[in-house]
């Protein structure tokens, strides 16, 4: 079901779809574990910003930036 889900939405890989969709976002207390995988896997310049709070969780948007 997950997977299918994944496939319709038009993020098969989830980590990559923090990245790439804008309207995906990452909700929990921690995020360093996942900003340091993004960085070795993706993107070496990926950054992370605080967005908002979820019932008092804070929900975090990661960007890589592009060298110019």
């Amino acid at each position: 079901y997950f997977e299918q889900l994944l496939q319709e939405i038009d993020a098969e890989n989830p980590m990559r779809a923090l990245l790439e969709r804008d309207n995906t976002y990452y909700v929990a207390f921690e995020n360093a574990h996942v900003l340091t995988y993004l960085q070795e896997h993706f993107d070496e310049n990926t950054t992370v910003s605080h967005v908002g709070d979820l019932e008092g969780v804070p929900i975090w948007k990661f960007t890589a930036l592009k060298d110019e």
